[in-house]
């Protein structure tokens, strides 16, 4: 895995024991994670805040946590490492906790990144009537749940380091692409589990009369008072991508979050796709992608 330090240094191989490069369906949707044997010519470029390039795309991601310990190395000497965890640059600034509440009222979704502290413009916003994240919550959370009441999610483009909200619909009626895993696997997703994962949301509209979520499933399910949401917000609040299983597979590292696969006959959305580069105890290199699927409820 290629990544690049602030002064355009590339970590040799040589130096690199684990990376790993993973996108989510998330506000923050790529984080980064590597362990390097402690260099005096990179360390240096590798401390908290720092900034790397990483992977194809050589995608900016900024460092949140920088910590050195001792661990045994293949040959049986103890080596001093650095682990590295990084978060998305553009977006690194909405997973830190607010020190004051930001409240905005229809703004879209672009302006909420800016006002709590990201620098990523979202492709396909929509207007927000009202936002608010108060002190001592997360940006981030609050960030997904808008999402949650509008049927979609916040997706990482690769190609040019964007983000783009993306409707739960949509990314279902894409051309799958081709996976390869290492395991047959062919359970899915419990009927049971779902009937715990899925409130039926509850709330008044403007007369005080109550409106509920529509379910097709006449299941029992939980109930969850939400106040002040819309008809279309509650029923977009139970529409999900259900994570149903997770599957070790060769190395892919042109999938990412947000891709369609089909297994079997299902098609699966990949919620989270996790690229790993290492060195295995006995000093060979390992390379591996992991994906997190998901179904529509």
């Amino acid at each position: 895995m290629i990544i690049t330090l602030d002064n355009n240094q590339i970590i040799p191989s040589s130096e690199l024991i684990e990376a790993t490069l993973r996108s989510s369906l998330e506000p923050c949707p790529l984080t980064f994670e590597c362990v390097v044997k402690l260099n005096p010519e990179i360390s240096g470029s590798l401390l908290e805040n720092k900034i790397l390039k990483v992977g194809k795309e050589q995608t900016t991601v900024k460092i949140i946590l920088a910590q050195d310990t001792i661990a045994p190395w293949h040959n049986g000497n103890l080596i001093t490492i650095r682990k590295i965890i990084a978060l998305h640059e553009n977006s690194a600034g909405i997973a830190q906790t607010l020190r004051r509440a930001i409240i905005r009222e229809n703004v879209d979704l672009s302006d909420i990144y800016r006002a709590c502290g990201g620098k990523s413009e979202v492709e396909k916003s929509f207007k927000i009537p009202k936002f608010y994240a108060f002190a001592g919550q997360t940006p981030s959370i609050e960030i997904a749940r808008v999402c949650q009441e509008h049927g979609g999610v916040v997706q990482w483009q690769p190609n040019h380091n964007r983000l783009a909200f993306v409707r739960i619909h949509d990314l279902f009626a894409q051309e799958p692409k081709s996976i390869s895993p290492k395991n047959a696997d062919k359970t899915m997703k419990s009927d049971y589990l779902v009937q715990h994962e899925i409130p039926r949301y509850i709330s008044t509209d403007e007369s005080g009369a109550m409106i509920q979520s529509q379910i097709s499933s006449d299941a029992a399910v939980s109930v969850k008072f939400v106040p002040h949401k819309t008809q279309a917000q509650l029923n977009a609040m139970v529409k999900l991508i259900l994570n149903a299983k997770e599957i070790p597979c060769d190395f892919s590292p042109d999938i990412h979050a947000g891709d369609l696969a089909k297994i079997g006959h299902t098609d699966m959305v990949i919620i989270t796709a996790a690229h790993t580069w290492r060195i295995n105890n006995t000093g060979v290199t390992e390379n591996l992608s992991i994906f997190w699927l998901g179904v529509k409820s």
